[in-house]
C-alpha cells in the first residue's frame, strides 16, 4: 500500500511541475524580448529610446535613421547572397579557381556589412543632446549585446 501510495504522490507532482513548465511557456511566449541583464524590449529600437531617453523628435529621426540602415544592409545582403551562392556552386566544379577571389568579395561585404553598422551608431550619436551623450557612451558599450543574434539551432 505505501508503495503505491508514494508512486502515486510521485506522478501527480510530476503532472503539476509539466503543467507548470508548460504553462510557463505559453506565458513567457508572448511576452517582451529579453535581452542580456534581464532588461526587456519589443526589439532593439526599445533598448536605444528607453537607454538615451529620447524625445518624440529624435525617435523620429531614429526612426528614420533606421529604415536608411536597414536599406542599404539590405542592399548588400543581397549582393552578399548571390556570391555566396556561386561560391558554393563550385563545390560541383572541378576548377575551383575562383574560390578565393569569391572569398574576397565575401569578406569585403562583411567589412561593408560592419562598416555601415558602425556609421549607424555614429549617426544615432549624432541626434543626441549633450546630456544624453554620456548615456551614449554607457550604451555603446552594450552594443554588441542588444544587437547580438540569436544562436542558431543544432542540427
Amino acid at each position: 500500500m505505501n508503495t503505491n501510495k508514494l508512486l502515486r504522490t510521485t506522478v501527480v507532482a510530476l503532472i503539476i511541475i509539466n503543467l507548470i513548465t508548460i504553462g510557463s511557456i505559453f506565458l513567457n511566449k508572448n511576452s517582451d524580448r529579453t535581452h542580456h541583464k534581464g532588461r526587456k524590449y519589443s526589439e532593439p529600437r526599445e533598448a536605444i529610446i528607453t537607454a538615451l531617453n529620447f524625445d518624440s523628435e529624435q525617435q523620429i529621426a531614429y526612426k528614420q535613421l533606421i529604415k536608411n540602415h536597414r536599406s542599404s544592409i539590405k542592399t548588400i545582403e543581397q549582393e552578399r547572397v548571390i556570391v555566396k551562392k556561386a561560391l558554393y556552386l563550385l563545390l560541383n566544379e572541378k576548377d575551383q579557381s575562383s574560390k578565393d577571389s569569391l572569398l574576397e568579395r565575401l569578406s569585403s561585404y562583411q567589412l561593408k556589412i560592419e562598416s555601415t553598422h558602425f556609421n549607424h551608431f555614429n549617426d544615432i550619436r549624432s541626434i543626441c543632446k549633450e546630456d544624453q551623450l554620456s548615456k551614449f557612451e554607457s550604451l555603446s558599450k552594450k552594443i554588441g549585446c542588444i544587437f547580438q543574434r540569436k544562436p542558431m539551432k543544432k542540427h
